[in-house]
Formats: structure tokens, C-alpha cells, sequence
């Protein structure tokens, strides 16, 4: 006759083991995210100028002082070229765009995708012109997208 004793070792062990077994059973794949600060496009912050007037110092530079007030932020059109996951793809397309519409050409990064879009537009009418233009240049599915936009100001500090 068996002593009941070791039925409890050996349900004492099987306890003591299935955490030690457990990570075998676990996850199959493990899952790599991967992470490049190179691709984050945060925009330089403008810090205020403090003077403190107890302190001599030399005179500001004009560079230090300067901030762009050329530029006004607000509610109208760009048109959509690509959405990409791949940077270098989106990349290489604003350098292609660059010759035809200069400057008006961004690249955003709206997780997952990189975003390439052309063009500073305040009416519709304005952004269908430069949606037939791509059209017309091979980007059949260009869109119209409503977004933020630069626009020069008309002389305000002139």
C-alpha cells in the first residue's frame, strides 16, 4: 500500500513545473518593431528671446531675432499624390515633383504612412487645376485632400 504522502509530492511537482514549462507554450513569433528617429519630421521649435536687462550683452544677431512672418497657417487644399509606408519611396517622388511645382511639395508622416502632397490651395477650384496637372503628368490617382496650408502673407511687414 501506497502512503498518500507521495501523491501530494507528486502534485506538488507538477505545480512547481507548469510555470517553468509555461514559456515553451507561448508566444510562436516574436514580433520586431523597429524604430528610426531619422524619419520623425517634429518642426523647430522658436523659443522666445529673453533679455534680461541687469545683463550686458552683445547686441542680438539678426538670425537669433528672426522669426517667420511670412507665412500665414490656414484651413484649405492639397492634392494627394502617394501613401506610402516606405520613406524613400515618398522621398524620391517629392524630388521628381520638386521640377514642376517647387517648393509645394510635402511629404507628411501620418502613421503608418508617409503622405507626398502638392500644392498651398485656399479654394477647390484652385486644387482641381493642380489635380489635372498631375493627372495630365501620369499620377492618375491624385486626390484633393482639405488640410492645413501655408499661405504668403500680402505684405503685411513689408
Amino acid at each position: 500500500m501506497r502512503i498518500p504522502f507521495s501523491n501530494s509530492i507528486k502534485i506538488l511537482l507538477v505545480i512547481l513545473m507548469v510555470p517553468a514549462i509555461y514559456p515553451l507554450f507561448g508566444q510562436d513569433e516574436k514580433l520586431e518593431e523597429s524604430f528610426d528617429s531619422n524619419t520623425l519630421n517634429d518642426p523647430e521649435p522658436h523659443w522666445p528671446v529673453v533679455v534680461n536687462p541687469l545683463i550686458k550683452e552683445p547686441a542680438l544677431k539678426l538670425e537669433e531675432s528672426k522669426s517667420d512672418t511670412s507665412k500665414i497657417i490656414i484651413n484649405g487644399y492639397r492634392v494627394q499624390v502617394l501613401a506610402t509606408k516606405y520613406a524613400e519611396k515618398a522621398d524620391s517622388l517629392k524630388q521628381v515633383l520638386r521640377d514642376s511645382f517647387g517648393d509645394e511639395v510635402y511629404v507628411t508622416y501620418e502613421a503608418p504612412n508617409y503622405k507626398v502632397r502638392v500644392g498651398n490651395s485656399v479654394d477647390r477650384k484652385q486644387a482641381e487645376g493642380i489635380q489635372d496637372k498631375l493627372k495630365k503628368m501620369g499620377y492618375s490617382s491624385a486626390w484633393i485632400i482639405r488640410t492645413r496650408v501655408e499661405v504668403k502673407s500680402a505684405g503685411i511687414h513689408d
